[in-house]
């Protein structure tokens, strides 16, 4: 069956209908299309279906006939489309029941309905295979512009007013950036304004230009104070010509200029004033009497006090005129400028010293030239600083930055510099003596000249440092340093690093975890190590130890090293004493550094050689090889790795024989002969005639060399002096091989003497047979 379609109309919304129903009014996001399906063979209508329609806005329809083209802006799929007994069917184009296949719009809504050519395309599939068919295009004509139409929902009417409730408004511009945003061309004239306000004599009070903005105030000639804040002035005449210049901005300055004309009432220009019910207003809001200190009890002022050359603003307190200082300056609310050429801003602020400065909040600077900042900030000493909450310079000199903090006890501790030179910074910090210098969370610098820097650390002694956490010289840790996690150096010049290590001896070091550098001049590393000697070292862990911590003695230890396992079981892997014993524990290895040569030597002869592989033992130009040769009785290079000058006793002994080790195997054969031509002996060894061989003097049994040599030659062997010796391990081997060749023979011979044994048997019953007939012939 082929599918026609027959386009019949576009209820479309008109735009003029629109924009003179109301302006209230929504426009619908789409518009109704309706055709009639017909029976491409017959013409007839195709009622009662159920179809699929696919409707595109397209601004180019090249291809789209055949199925492959088309600039597609939009296009939507519905389903489950009925046709009526007409074939007639109805769909709503942008409605949100359609699924969108395809087009740059990303919704119906941000179609842009502006250019010129646009158009409609259809295509149609109908049940049950829903195979799609281009049905056709149509250009769109007034439809869209209704829905551009929308455009003036944005502007909304009450009574006689016209708004916009959202979105921003351009002149100039289409992407204005603000609620009303005004630009300008590039050849706009300058002197023309964008944005003008004029008063109902129509003279411009208020205009903008390309350049700058003109602000024009009435001067009239009306009785009464004018107050507020004016710049310039205009003619009261429908002229509008401006009369002065009360206010000018340059590059350089800011000028303001005021009316001297001999007029009553108060000048115009730049005027900082009050309104009362009088015509003249109050004079002094400014300024007090030049010839007398007024006594003013917290007021709201900005004052000018002539007779100490001040300035005070806010709230202000002045109980009488030696509260103010010479050319002082204060701000806030009842701060007080005492000292001469002083300051005070903030909360109740006090500058008592000459040059002092306090800012802030309750903060006190009273040492000249001192300087508060913060809460309740204190600089006391002359040149003290004192910056943070809390924070306390009372020293001359000192230096505290930083704020107060609660310790471990619930008490408050605060920031503090309290010698001269003193110098605190951070939570709790202290630095209470000449030069001392605190920074961190409650660190403490008690010591003359000492330094503390990090957590909770503590340096009491003179010239003393602590850096980490929890860390302290003792008082007398003179120079002494701790560092690290809870160390404590407690002698003159002792150092602690680590974690909860303590040097208590003079000069003494003690690193690691744990460790105690008890004796003078002592040091220790590793874990819970303790020195306890005099100029002792203790490595590794756990040592024992002993010895006087301010004296040598000779038998004491000098260097530790432990290998213990707990504080409850200590040991050392070696112990070195001060008069040059030493007691090890363990193995040693000596001299590895030596590429080759002497390793070792004992009373100054040569006792240990190495060639870069091997060590060798010997003696004074005489070699025992155990390495790669050895020799016993014999001093001589031999020819075996190990050679014997007489008897050798073993209770057992292995020869390696792994079939991994072995290649080029070949079987033996026929050895019986030559084991057959060997003849045993027993014999004695010259003893007399070779002592250097140290010959057994008892009876021996075994071959001679010379004649093995001749049968199995692999088993006699020939050393550098001539000599001649037999392998008797291999020669099992050979006895072994000619068993089984003998064993071969007798097997042989068995079995041959078993078949004779058969044929004689068979003999035997033949001849008895034999006889037997005989009998019966006779």
């Amino acid at each position: 069956m082929k599918t026609s379609l027959t386009l019949l109309k576009f209820l479309a919304l008109c735009p003029v209908l629109c924009a003179l129903s109301s302006l209230e009014a929504q426009v619908p996001q789409g518009f109704n299309y309706q055709a009639i399906t017909r029976d491409g063979a017959t013409g007839n209508p195709i009622t009662n279906a159920t179809l699929k329609v696919k409707l595109s806005v397209l601004s180019d329809t090249t291809g789209f006939y055949g199925g492959t083209g088309g600039v597609y802006i939009w296009e939507e799929e519905h389903v489950n489309v009925k046709t009526n007994s007409f074939g007639m069917f109805t769909v709503v184009l942008g409605s949100p029941t359609a699924t969108k296949i395809q087009g740059s719009a990303d919704s119906f809504s941000a179609i842009d309905w502006s250019p010129a050519n646009l158009f409609v395309g259809t295509k149609i599939a109908q049940s049950p295979s829903y195979v799609y068919k281009v049905m056709g295009s149509a250009k769109l004509w007034s439809v869209p512009y209704a829905l551009k139409a929308k455009d003036t929902e944005q502007w909304l009417t009450s009574g006689s007013n016209i708004y916009r409730a959202s979105g921003n408004v351009g002149i100039g511009t289409s992407s204005p950036s603000g609620r009303l945003v005004v630009q300008p061309t590039i050849s706009w004239d300058d002197n023309i304004p964008l944005f003008e306000v004029k008063n109902k004599i129509g003279v411009p009070v208020l205009a903008v230009y390309n350049n700058g903005v003109r602000v024009l105030v009435e001067d009239t000639d009306g009785k009464g104070v004018k107050g507020g804040f004016a710049i310039g002035g205009f003619d009261p005449t429908k002229a509008g010509g401006e009369t002065n210049n009360f206010m000018m901005i340059s590059a350089d300055s800011i000028r303001f200029y005021v009316d001297k004309k001999q007029t009553k009432g108060v000048k115009g220009g730049f005027a900082i004033g009050g309104f009362d019910g009088s015509k003249a207003g109050k004079s002094t809001f400014f300024d007090v009497s030049p010839y007398s200190g007024d006594i003013i009890s917290a007021e709201n002022r900005i004052l000018w006090y002539p007779i100490k050359n001040s300035f005070l603003t806010g709230r202000i307190v002045i109980q009488s005129p030696d509260s103010v200082g010479e050319n002082s300056f204060s701000s806030g609310y009842e701060s007080k400028a005492i000292g001469n050429w002083s300051q005070a801003l903030g909360y109740k602020t006090a500058s008592r010293g000459n040059y002092s400065t306090s800012i802030g909040r309750s903060s006190v600077a009273k040492g000249d030239n001192s300087f508060a900042f913060g809460n309740q900030a204190y600089a006391k000493g002359e040149d003290s600083y004192a910056f943070g909450s809390g924070a306390y310079a009372l020293g001359n000199a000192s230096f505290a930055l930083g704020s107060s903090k609660v310790d471990s006890t619930g008490n408050t501790v605060h920031t503090v510099a309290s010698a001269d030179g003193a110098f605190a910074l951070g939570f709790g910090s202290v630095a209470s003596a000449l030069g001392a210098f605190s920074m961190g969370v409650l660190d403490t610098a008690s010591g003359l000249g000492s330094l503390s820097m990090g957590y909770y650390n503590k340096s009491l002694g003179w010239f003393s440092t602590t850096f980490g956490a929890g860390n302290t010289v003792e008082p007398f840790g003179f120079n002494a340093l701790a560092t690290g996690v809870w160390t404590r150096a407690a002698q003159w010049a002792a150092a602690a690093f680590g974690d909860q290590t303590y040097a208590s001896g003079h000069t003494s070091f003690a690193t690691g975890y744990k460790t105690e550098a008890s004796g003078q001049l002592s040091a220790t590393f590793g874990q819970e190590t303790v020195a306890s000697s005099y100029g002792s070292i203790a490595i590794g862990r756990y040592n024992t130890y002993s010895g006087t911590p301010g004296q040598w003695y000779s038998w004491e230890p000098l260097l530790m090293a432990g290998n213990g396992s707990s504080p409850s079981n200590r040991s050392n892997a070696l112990t070195l004493y001060k008069n040059g014993n030493m007691d090890l524990a363990g193995l040693i290895n000596l001299n590895t550094s030596v590429p080759n040569g002497i390793a070792m030597r004992v009373n100054n002869s040569e006792a240990l050689w190495y060639n870069g592989t091997y060590f060798s033992w010997g003696y004074g130009g005489t070699y025992n090889y155990f390495a790669r040769k050895v020799t016993i009785g014999y001093g001589a290079e031999p020819s075996y790795m190990l050679y014997v000058q007489g008897s050798a006793y073993s209770t057992g002994g292995w020869s390696g024989s792994d079939e991994r080790w072995k290649k080029n195997l070949e079987p033996f054969g026929n050895v019986l002969p030559g084991v057959l031509s060997l003849n045993c002996y027993r014999y004695d060894w010259k003893t007399d005639e070779y002592p250097e061989m140290h010959f057994d003097k008892e009876k021996q049994v075994g071959l001679i060399a010379q004649d093995v040599e001749k049968v199995f030659p692999d088993l006699v062997r020939t050393d550098n002096r001539g000599y001649k010796a037999i392998s008797y391990e291999k020669l099992s081997v050979i006895l072994a091989e000619a068993i089984k060749e003998q064993q071969e023979q007798i097997n042989n011979y068995r079995n041959e003497n078993l078949q004779l044994r058969t044929e004689l048997q068979l003999l035997r019953e033949r001849m008895e047979r034999m006889e037997a007939s005989i009998a019966v012939m006779k």
